[in-house]
């Protein structure tokens, strides 16, 4: 196998073309790019698989994170222009995913593939730990397993290289040569100067309290609002995807988060207070998204303000006609001071309870010891679980913006809503395996999900 190596540098040109007049099915090309603007597209032509930074392609179109290009694109033109070559010759590398905005590395911890055995796009293929969760990687691609690269029990920084999947007719020579001129041109992401999202945060008065906002990307507000007892890291799933359709725009309810921790009233000062905000953050037409809590605050901020928004999406919602919140969950969490307290109410959340990190234990309690905490979700708690809280909506629905549920079939905090009571316009969609936590348990399907409602409704 022979390796044909470039490198291209320019932070203005819009597009960049490499041509081969003559490349063979032997040949691996890597470029290597750096410094390229925002808007600035690579085509390169004429190699059976190509490298780009330390991103190795195959395909036709294939977005770019690690480096400040957004895609690169093979034109579908005969060999000796710009070739495409069928998926069943090419080595398909497959890589440590990212998670969240803080993710740098994953460990392991089980294949759900043997070396040999085929598998299907969005198949589970790898379970990864992180120090925030720990999940199931579902295929990118539909191919023959090769070779494992990352064993169980084995660390990798975002992006590395934990397995590669290719056709029949690629040898294991060809599959070595792939892996050594991948881990040869390699770099971690946190040695790159990168366009990774981040959220830009900042506090603003709102109402009655401070809230915390988190914002990152361009275009259409997306308003993202977290469940009890939780805070914007909860959306670290979903907003890199978001970013890509909009503006996501990540609000810490009071009580939460790193906004003020003096809740003393009725959940309409919790409505007001976020209505407010999101009057001040997001102009224009804007998408509201709630989980849990969160649900029930963004349906009473849309039930007041209908006109305001232009999408309303619920995941796993209190406050619909007909769902129960767990009052055990939310006296467990209140009222649990020490992990071992605390870890068993958090397993419920999800369909898997081996999800519940040790991390994500320890921020719980490290949260539970902040002055103002423990008695303002009280406060909360109270005021979700009384009677008459969310009664009388029902004829109040069909006045809502277009709107999605999202829940997880195996949720034990907020029961089913009465279906019958809501709008025949709604759509109702439950991910299989989610418990309520749907948009982290089934993050990749979720996000696909929401963004694409976004757009009908754009």
């Amino acid at each position: 196998m022979k390796i044909v190596e470039s490198d291209v540098s320019s932070a203005d040109i819009p597009r960049i073309s490499i041509q081969f007049a003559r490349i063979d099915a032997n040949v691996v090309l890597i470029v290597r790019v750096r410094s390229v603007g925002r808007n600035a597209r690579v085509r390169i032509g004429g190699g059976l698989r190509f490298a780009c930074g330390a991103r190795f392609v195959t395909g036709a179109i294939l977005s770019l994170r690690r480096t400040r290009i957004r895609e690169v694109r093979m034109s579908e033109r005969s060999p000796g222009t710009s070739a495409v070559f069928p998926a069943s010759a090419a080595v398909t590398p497959i890589r440590m995913p990212k998670w969240g905005l803080s993710m740098e590395e994953g460990k392991v911890t089980h294949w759900y593939k043997s070396v040999g055995y085929s598998f299907t796009e969005g198949e589970d293929l790898v379970e990864i730990e992180t120090t925030k969760i720990n999940n199931v990687y579902e295929s990118p691609v539909s191919g023959v397993l090769r070779r494992i690269v990352a064993t169980v029990g084995e660390t990798v920084p975002v992006g590395g290289l934990i397995a590669i999947s290719s056709g029949p007719d690629v040898s294991d020579r060809e599959v070595d040569a792939f892996v050594s001129a991948f881990q040869e041109s390699f770099t971690p992401e946190s040695e790159l100067e990168t366009d990774n999202v981040a959220l830009v945060r900042s506090r603003i008065r709102a109402g009655t309290y401070e809230l915390e906002i988190g914002a990152a990307g361009e275009g259409d507000a997306i308003v993202l609002i977290h469940g009890f007892a939780s805070s914007s890291r909860s959306w670290d799933l979903n907003v890199p995807a978001l970013t890509r359709r909009g503006r996501a725009i990540t609000i810490d309810l009071p009580g939460h988060g790193a906004s003020s921790k003096d809740v003393r009233s009725s959940l309409s000062d919790l409505v007001d207070s976020v209505a407010a905000a999101v009057d001040m953050v997001a102009a224009g037409g804007t998408h509201l998204v709630g989980h849990s809590l969160g649900g029930a605050v963004a349906l009473q901020v849309a039930l007041v303000h209908p006109d305001r928004f232009r999408s309303l999406t619920l995941i796993a919602p209190a406050g619909l006609p007909g769902s129960i919140v767990n009052r055990d969950f939310l006296d467990g969490i209140v009222e649990g001071q020490r992990a071992r307290d605390l870890r068993p109410w958090l397993e419920m959340l999800f369909n898997d309870a081996t999800l519940a990190s040790q991390e994500m234990v320890d921020d719980m309690v490290r949260y539970k010891r902040i002055d103002g905490v423990e008695e303002s979700l009280s406060v909360i708690r109270d005021l979700l679980v009384a009677d008459g809280t969310f009664n009388g909506l029902t004829n109040r629905l069909a006045t809502l913006p277009p709107t999605l549920i999202v829940l997880g079939d195996n949720d034990r905090i907020v029961g089913r809503p009465a279906m019958a009571s809501l709008p025949t316009s709604w759509r109702v969609v439950t991910l299989d395996g989610a418990g309520h936590l749907p948009h982290v348990e089934r993050a990749s399907e979720f996000n696909e999900l929401l963004t694409s409602f976004l757009d009908e409704n754009a």
